[in-house]
């Protein structure tokens, strides 16, 4: 059995579901605004033990990845430490890039910078019975 719908209803529903829709494409436009700048976020994540590997990541963050991202332009950068009683501490490293390119492009200047290889060489070189960190993803 077919049910009909009435004209004035199929139109005003239209109408309605038009209006919302462009409304919401001034939330969700696909291309920016002339001029706009559009930001990457990278998000670090990095898992450690408490102790002595705490220590050692904090030092990291603050004297050898937190100046090199300065240096290469990656920016504003900030670092936050999730500390829960059932789980081990972990670190989150936001990046902000300003191109595709520089979100790309970053680990390679940060393994050619001199400065902080030798900054984060206690961190990145740390032996396999003591890592700098104990797990770790990139998203």
């Amino acid at each position: 059995m077919q049910q009909r719908i009435a004209r004035r209803n199929l139109l005003a529903g239209s109408l309605a579901a038009a209006a919302g829709l462009s409304a919401f494409k001034g939330f969700a436009a696909d291309e920016p605004q002339p001029g706009a700048r559009r930001d990457i976020y990278e998000l670090q994540v990095y898992q450690v033990k408490a102790g002595e590997m705490l220590r050692r990541a904090d030092a990291y963050f603050q004297n050898a990845l937190l100046p090199a991202l300065q240096r290469a332009g990656a920016g504003p950068v900030g670092v936050f430490t999730e500390v829960n009683p059932t789980q081990a501490p972990s670190f989150h490293v936001l990046i902000t890039h300003n191109s595709p390119e520089s979100a790309v492009f970053m680990p390679t200047k940060l393994m050619t910078d001199a400065d902080f290889q030798k900054a984060a060489e206690a961190f990145l070189k740390a032996p396999p019975k003591d890592p700098g960190y104990v797990g770790g993803m990139t998203l």
